[in-house]
């Protein structure tokens, strides 16, 4: 075995602490110095072989288990290794990655190749530069297609971490920031490392945790993903070591598009942990700052070269919100808060709502400054950026950085807050700031070790500028291809001080392979991140789907929220017993799993009666499923309303319930600022539902935390409504601002939430109709063309299963409107139970459209109009309308109206057909099943309105023909424990007694005279 011995960073020899031995019973790894070893083995597991539950057939014909295999890991001593590993000799590795199940059974990925990049005091740091991976032996027949698909993965994955070049160390903790670890008691400094670790970022935890079940803490090496530099420097004459390391977060890890905001835990996208230490010989300091994506729910749909983030309605973005700096605070201390992004337009729908939840938040802790990068440094003015520093510089020197003496390791001071930078992407223009802030760092330390101009706020020495540049600039690319898998742009002006024009030319083509890699590439790499960190398994997938024993799968299409891309024929089984979601990727034998602990949200769709969403946890996007019918969908729908009995919850009302409405319209053109108490004078207070639409909203405003005005409207109606108020949309266009808000007990009942833009398609020669309003479902149709213009934005939402409809227009033009509201997939839609058209619509005149009638409930050219449409005879009462005499100033509109709404259908589970009758015709694509002969007891839907996110939200389209899509309307929960025991999930002939003992007086009671699964089938 030939020794792979290389010098390390000061040039002392150091040679791999790994062997590996192989035979055809397993493998072996040996550790040096102390020769420990531990034993792989993988076996067929018979039980599960033969367990007729498990059996799947593969294509080669060959019956296999899912979870056939099992792995043995057995601890010895080098001299107690059976010879027949040691007749070929070893290999020799560096690290452990881990291990991947694959269909045909264990593979481990261990470095082949390292270099030492960074030695901090005395601790060597290594860098991947290549990996390998070996099979842990076992006897599997897999077919050509099979083996294809293992080979693929593992190709992907060795491609992944080549590419991405984990760091790793035997001994210093490279998921501790310095400050960090010298917190730390001295027992906890003692145990092992991947024990103390910090989860963000530890990489490979995922294909350790067999090694870390079994202890085997010697092959457990802890790797992280960012960068790592060291520089040796000579000032004054004396010697100091520069340590440069950035630490990407694995929490909410992806790639550019496919990674956005927050989850609902409060994990950001492309979150980067990046510390400066300097070393003297007699101290150590330490300067931290993180980045981050913009901290609620949104998405970036890859459409076009510079498509607009979309900020999902969702009442989870505050929750997100809130916990993502509960986190930070704990972590770090003080935050500020420092936003890069446009404040007009594509960005300036997220900086609007980012800078409206930190107004919210309230915290003095946490702190927010608006820096319009692209708008203050245009014309290549980078010099501009002192304005930034000149905010910031107070909040620098309050928050220092930690310094330390070397002879005792006392600190002798701590950092007591960090500063949170992000754009969109938080790369390039991050990047620059980022180096801005810590220039100004490392001359405070540098001052504080007696080495710089107390003075000076830049680096005058060539010397050190040149190293420090360079290393910012080498951190900007690491950072970008692991987002991009490109170089950062404006790396000439971070390597240099200023831009160039071979630097402008390098930004272009940088931008160019980004594209590409966006459009060809980065779904793959996704699915290789999903891979590495356990978000997926390799398994065999079913063969038709299966409605019995507590199990429910059926065929589904998986729509892409990012690129709108569909996955065909894959299938979605709730398990109830286990409480277990799971997406099987047929043709990719890929299969997600999901606690239903982690299910946050559920919805159906008003515009697809087949469509469903669900929201995780761990997820930013509700994931789309679509079914072959509304009752197959329904189907999965009954069976989560199983799982609530648990929670003993109280039923929904079947009366009649009268919903209050206020719609507030205000044109604020001339406007200079908002009265602080101009809500209070003609918003009404106690209402159910709020809409309040404010056109050519452009006011300046003196909040430095809330400098846009369409953020600071946002804030001024949360503050005047109160907390029992949520937010549950915001539409911003460049002229119109959209707000709807409930009350906290109504959050429930608003479901199926959709906003929109509204669209003017413009006459030209060709077309000489009438002009036509279109709106377009999540704004993605109708597309924005030369022939059109954005005039307005839409919520659509449904309220207790009562769909409307509400538009904000700001267009003056005195000519006829029609109205065409069309789903995701461009399919004109029914009109809505109502919809109220307002704004500056001055004297248009809406056509009739689908033989519903306008009416003009309020028009006046200088202030504005409301009309209300109705396809049915309209249940509106109460109808207030409230404004003043335009007196040469224009004044608010407020409409005040009731209407009544039945929430009965939420317990009319008794509406199924009888098992006798004959069920809808089935399309003739929907596979066949037997039904269960034994009926599995359903009980009522009951509802609760919790504060915090597991909630459930869901509705059907009211216009539905089939009695199957009145279920339910709307159902909350709670994360899932142990049904009742009095309770049967089980089709009684599988449980232990087919008869249930009585309830309690108190139970909600169990209607089981027919099967509803069955009688859908």
């Amino acid at each position: 075995m030939a020794s792979k011995a290389k010098k390390g960073v000061s040039g002392e020899v150091i040679t791999p602490p790994f062997s590996i031995y192989k035979s055809d019973k397993g493998i072996v790894l040996k550790r040096r110095p102390d020769d420990s070893c531990v034993l792989l083995a993988c076996t067929v597991n018979s039980n599960l072989a033969s367990s007729s539950n498990n059996l799947l057939q593969n294509a080669a014909g060959n019956t296999n288990s899912a979870n056939n295999f099992s792995l043995s890991l057995e601890k010895h001593s080098f001299d107690s290794v059976p010879g027949e590993y040691k007749k070929q000799g070893g290999l020799f590795a560096w690290g452990i990655i881990g291990l991947l199940k694959t269909l045909g059974g264990y593979h481990m990925f261990y470095v082949v190749d390292a270099t030492p990049v960074s030695k901090i005091r005395g601790k060597d740091i290594y860098q991947s530069t290549k990996c390998a991976s070996i099979p842990v032996p076992v006897s599997c027949d897999l077919s050509d297609e099979e083996k294809s698909s293992d080979n693929k993965y593992i190709t992907q994955l060795l491609d992944f971490v080549d590419e991405t070049c984990f760091y790793f160390s035997f001994d210093y903790d490279l998921t501790h920031s310095v400050q960090r670890f010298s917190c730390l008691s001295q027992a906890e400094k003692n145990i092992a490392l991947w024990k103390r670790a910090d989860e963000r970022f530890f990489w490979n935890k995922h294909m350790l945790k067999e090694f870390m079940a079994n202890e085997a803490s010697h092959f457990i090496l802890p790797m992280i993903d960012g960068f790592v530099k060291m520089e040796k420097l000579t000032i004054g004459g004396e010697q100091y070591e520069y340590h440069f390391i950035s630490r990407r977060s694995c929490l909410r890890a992806g790639v550019r598009y496919h990674a956005r905001g927050a989850d609902p835990m409060g994990n950001v996208a492309n979150f980067v942990e990046t510390e400066q230490i300097l070393i003297s010989a007699k101290s150590i300091s330490s300067f931290l700052q993180i980045r981050g994506s913009i901290p609620f729910l949104w998405h970036q749909p890859f459409k076009g070269l510079k498509p607009a983030p979309v900020v999902d309605c969702s009442p989870l973005s505050k929750t997100a919100f809130k916990k993502h700096f509960e986190m930070l605070e704990k972590f770090y201390g003080q935050v500020l808060c420092v936003s890069l992004i446009d404040r007009t337009g594509g960005e300036k729908a997220i900086g609007d709502t980012y800078e409206t939840l930190m107004q919210l938040y309230g915290d003095t802790r946490v702190r927010y400054i608006a820096f319009d990068f692209h708008d203050t440094c245009k014309n290549n003015k980078y010099e501009n950026l002192s304005q930034l520093l000149d905010k910031t510089r107070d909040t620098l020197v309050k928050f220092g950085f930690y310094l330390a003496d070397l002879e005792d390791e006392n600190p002798i001071q701590l950092q007591n807050g960090i500063i949170r930078t992000n754009c969109v992407d938080c790369l390039d223009r991050t990047n620059v700031v980022q180096g801005l802030f810590a220039q100004y760092c490392l001359i405070a330390q540098l001052q504080l070790m007696g080495r710089a101009n107390s003075k000076a706020e830049k680096i005058e020495d060539n010397y050190l500028a040149s190293r420090f540049q360079n290393a910012w600039a080498d951190n900007a690319n690491a950072m970008s291809k692991r987002y991009t898998g490109a170089d950062a742009l404006k790396t000439d002006f971070t390597r240099t001080g200023k831009r160039s024009v071979q630097g402008l030319f390098t930004d272009s083509v940088n931008s160019g392979i980004r594209y590409l890699n966006n459009a060809f590439y980065d779904e793959v790499k996704q699915e290789t991140i999903d891979l590495l960190l356990g978000h997926f398994s390799i398994e065999y997938p079913p063969s038709d789907r299966k409605i019995r024993d507590g199990i429910f799968r059926l065929k589904v299409a998986k729509f892409s929220h990012w690129s709108g891309k569909e996955f065909p024929n894959l299938f979605l089984e709730l398990n109830v017993l286990k409480a277990i979601i799971t997406i099987y990727y047929p043709d990719q034998y890929k299969v997600k799993q999901f606690d239903c602990s982690s299910l946050v949200h559920v919805a159906k769709s008003p515009l697809n009666s087949t469509l469903i969403r669900f929201l995780f946890m761990t997820s930013a996007a509700p994931q789309k499923f679509v079914f072959l019918s509304s009752r197959e969908r329904d189907i999965i729908l009954q069976a989560l309303a199983v799982m609530s009995l648990k929670s003993r919850l109280k039923p929904l009302p079947v009366e009649m319930e009268t919903i209050r409405v206020s719609i507030v319209s205000w044109n604020m053109a001339g406007e200079s600022e908002l009265d602080p108490s101009a809500p209070s004078k003609w918003i009404p207070k106690d209402q159910d539902l709020y809409i309040i639409g404010v056109q050519n909203c452009n006011y300046s405003t003196t909040s430095s935390s809330c400098p846009s005005s369409y953020g600071h409207w946002a804030y001024m109606v949360q503050s005047f409504l109160g907390d029992s108020y949520d937010n549950i949309a915001t539409m911003a266009t460049d002229s119109t601002l959209l707000i709807a808000m409930t009350h906290k007990s109504h959050r429930p009942k608003i479901t199926s939430l959709e906003t929109t833009t509204v669209i003017r398609e413009m006459k030209n020669k060709n077309r000489k109709k009438d002009v036509i309003t279109t709106l377009g479902v999540s704004g993605s149709l109708p597309q924005k063309s030369k022939e059109s213009r954005v005039v307005g934005g839409a919520v659509v939402l449904s309220f207790n299963d009562h769909l409307m409809c509400f538009a904000n227009c700001n267009d003056y033009k005195q000519q006829s409107i029609k109205l065409a509201l069309r789903d995701e997939f461009d399919h004109l839609l029914p009109i809505c139970n109502n919809i109220f058209w307002f704004g500056d619509i001055g004297n248009s005149k809406l056509s009739e459209v689908s033989e519903c009638r306008w009416f003009e409930v309020f028009n006046d050219p200088s202030n504005g109009s409301i009309y209300w449409s109705s396809p049915d005879e309209s249940n509106l009462n109460d109808l207030n309308i409230n404004s003043e005499k335009n007196e040469g100033k224009r004044v608010p509109i407020s409409l005040k109206f009731a209407f009544k709404t039945d929430s009965s259908a939420a317990i009319k589970l008794d509406d199924f057909p009888p098992r006798s009758s004959s069920p809808a015709p089935i399309p003739s694509s929907t596979p066949t099943a037997v039904p269960d002969p034994t009926p599995i007891p359903i009980a009522p839907i009951y509802n609760t309105m919790p504060s915090e996110p597991h909630t459930a939200f869901l509705s059907h389209q009211t216009s539905a023909p089939s009695p199957s899509n009145h279920y339910f309307s709307s159902l909350s929960f709670t994360p899932w424990v142990a049904p009742p025991s009095n309770v049967s999930l089980l089709s009684p002939h599988n449980a232990a007694s087919s008869a249930s003992p009585p309830l309690s007086p108190s139970s909600p009671p169990v209607i089981s005279p027919q099967s509803p699964y069955s009688a859908l089938i």
